[in-house]
């Protein structure tokens, strides 16, 4: 199964984290046509594209956080406190840092 990808126009970056062999960013202020408040993607060096995405966006007035990856998308939770960008960023990173079993390495944030 290909990997399904956020489709954007545009976003910011808000944060940028070194794990292990993998750069992690998260984009917020995005302009799509879904509403997404939040991007995380993860890309392992070496790779031009993204392998795996964390998406956070508007359902019903709700925020979603799905993870994008080749297997399918997968709706994780719902809760409003992932509007603020630190909820969702210790929330996504955590659960990707899961997925990939990193559980042991400490990120570096960088921006």
């Amino acid at each position: 199964m290909a990997l399904k990808r956020p489709v954007i126009r545009t976003a910011i970056p808000k944060r940028r984290y070194q794990i292990a062999e993998f750069s992690v960013v998260i984009l917020g202020d995005i302009e799509s046509d879904r509403p997404y408040l939040y991007i995380l993607a993860v890309v392992r060096e070496g790779e031009p594209e993204p392998f795996l995405y964390i998406t956070c966006e508007e359902e019903g007035g709700v925020p979603v956080v799905r993870v994008l990856a080749e297997e399918g998308e997968i709706e994780i939770q719902r809760s409003g406190r992932f509007r603020d960008l630190e909820a969702f960023a210790e929330f996504a990173l955590q659960g990707g840092m899961q997925m990939l079993q990193l559980q042991d390495e400490i990120p570096a944030r960088l921006l």
